[in-house]
């Protein structure tokens, strides 16, 4: 065993490791990292912290000054203020910075598209010089979502993932849309708030996924999620990337390793004849008879709004001093 090799160095030898947080101090202290996401949970998280209020006042001011529209102001500060946050990374980022479109679009096409663009206009606004093939848009998996996801790709060159994902068919729709990533969770969103245990953990879904995709040799790749211990962390290692959240990030940094194991998932062999396209039909069927499935993305949905609501409260609440 190799002196100072922890399961931190053997995950980034076998897995594209991405960061969780908007922490920059998490960045600074164990970066590089490739990807960094976040969604309004972690967003909010990092704004509402006093240190950020700066931020906050700042983006608030930008949406006054670009949006003549009172009605309007909230929602462009917000999306101002997430991007502010996220392009702090970059410099402990190889790859891309990832936010997520509203909640409150998650089954409307036409408003996820153009949610994701005024994300897009918001990064161009507070960092001209950054590409966009540095971006990337997190969006829901409804069938909505994913036909929002072949827009952007198709007809803007924007990268999408799409988050919130609970079962198969969803990862081969997403994959048909062209996105860059998918994010199956491996536990439902309500446990990291709940202290409750997940029993219906998604190790199968996200091992089919693999295989599909290795199989049929998509360009869609996986970003594993939603850990609640650094064991869940490992045990997917090789399934192509996973973001982890600052406290794992924190424990794989002192855990030791052996840098000769190998790790749980491995490349496969192509076979197109696996390809099997889901049309809506089928998409909607699969959502609707499994009650677990749904009820997680319907939690996913609400949760995210929730803190969505909570980020337009802090810009309110400047834009009105």
């Amino acid at each position: 065993m190799a002196p100072g090799f922890t399961q931190l160095d053997w995950l980034r030898k076998t897995t594209q490791v991405d960061l969780d947080t908007l922490d920059l101090s998490v960045a600074e202290k164990f970066g590089p990292f490739v990807d960094c996401t976040s969604n309004q949970g972690i967003v909010w998280a990092e704004a509402s912290r006093s240190e950020n209020i700066d931020v906050v006042k700042r983006a608030a001011q930008w949406a006054k000054e670009i949006e003549s529209d009172e009605s309007k102001q909230v929602v462009r500060g917000t999306k101002i203020l997430m991007a502010l946050l996220s392009v702090r990374a970059l410099p402990h980022l190889t790859g891309r910075v990832l936010l997520q479109t509203s909640m409150r679009t998650a089954h409307d096409t036409k408003g996820t598209v153009e949610d994701a663009l005024s994300i897009i206009a918001a990064y161009e606004l507070v960092k001209p010089d950054l590409p966009r093939s540095r971006i990337c848009i997190k969006i829901p998996s409804t069938w909505e979502g994913l036909e929002a996801c072949r827009i952007l790709t198709a007809e803007h060159g924007i990268n999408t993932l799409a988050t919130t994902m609970f079962n198969t068919e969803q990862a081969i729709v997403a994959s048909e849309a062209g996105c860059v990533f998918v994010s199956p969770y491996l536990n439902e969103l309500g446990v990291h708030f709940s202290g409750e245990v997940d029993q219906d953990k998604g190790f199968g879904v996200i091992r089919e996924i693999f295989e599909y995709f290795e199989s049929t040799g998509s360009k869609t790749k996986l970003k594993t999620a939603s850990f609640t211990n650094t064991e869940e962390i490992l045990l997917l290692a090789g399934a192509h990337s996973t973001t982890i959240p600052p406290r794992f990030i924190e424990a794989l940094s002192q855990m030791p390793a052996d840098p000769a194991t190998e790790p749980p998932y491995q490349p496969l062999s192509k076979d197109a004849s696996k390809r099997r396209p889901v049309d809506e039909a089928a998409f909607r069927r699969a959502l609707d008879n499994n009650a677990n499935v749904s009820r997680k993305m319907k939690e996913a949905v609400e949760v995210f709004l929730g803190f969505e609501i909570k980020l337009e409260e802090l810009i309110q609440a400047q834009l009105n001093q």
